[in-house]
């Protein structure tokens, strides 16, 4: 039982790794910045200026 508990636990923290690598990779690989979506609002006084999105990217250092 010890031995079907360590391999289950390894299992587990091999499938959290590789689940957080995948997901990284697949953020860091989609096109545009991560502030591109902002702009994707239906309605236009929703949308943020190009001002605002140099600001944020200054504030957050991206």
């Amino acid at each position: 039982m010890t031995n079907y508990l360590i391999r289950r636990g390894f299992q587990m923290v091999l499938v959290v790794l590789l689940a957080t690598i995948a997901i990284y990779l697949l953020l860091n690989a989609v096109p545009g910045g991560p502030l591109s979506g902002l702009n994707l609002a239906a309605d236009a006084k929703d949308r943020l200026s190009p001002e605002d999105i140099a600001r944020i990217e200054a504030t957050l250092g991206l």
